[in-house]
């Protein structure tokens, strides 16, 4: 938990790496079946490519769990990103793209320049 903490103060990162915030989900307070990273500060590259920064990996034996937890993160995120925030998912893993489109994410570009391709999706938190 130190290093989360850490993160979330931007201490330890590379340079140019913004802070993020984690929260995870756990089940029968034993097992973390999955995690949401959040970057509330903005800064180059990020600003350009993976905006606010949702990340949803979840235990897939727990799929589904997590949705509503997703939803409130992001209900957190529009203090800071009003308009609106970038999620993104790398190569073909369709459950958070799921999630994304069925709380209102639409696909705003796919970047190539990486290993797999990134589907970046514009969620409104309005």
């Amino acid at each position: 938990m130190g290093k989360l903490e850490d993160e979330a103060e931007g201490i330890g990162l590379p340079l140019g790496i913004p802070p993020q915030q984690t929260f995870l989900r756990v089940k029968d307070a034993q097992m973390v079946v999955g995690e949401i990273r959040f970057r509330p500060k903005l800064q180059k590259p990020y600003e350009r490519y993976n905006g606010h920064w949702l990340q949803y990996p979840s235990a897939s034996a727990w799929e589904g769990l997590c949705d509503s937890y997703a939803c409130d993160a992001g209900r957190r995120g529009a203090a800071v990103a009003p308009a609106g925030t970038l999620a993104s998912v790398q190569g073909d893993n369709l459950a958070p793209v799921r999630v994304i489109l069925k709380d209102g994410g639409r696909l705003e570009r796919i970047l190539t320049d990486e290993d797999a391709p990134v589907a970046c999706y514009l969620i409104s938190l309005a």
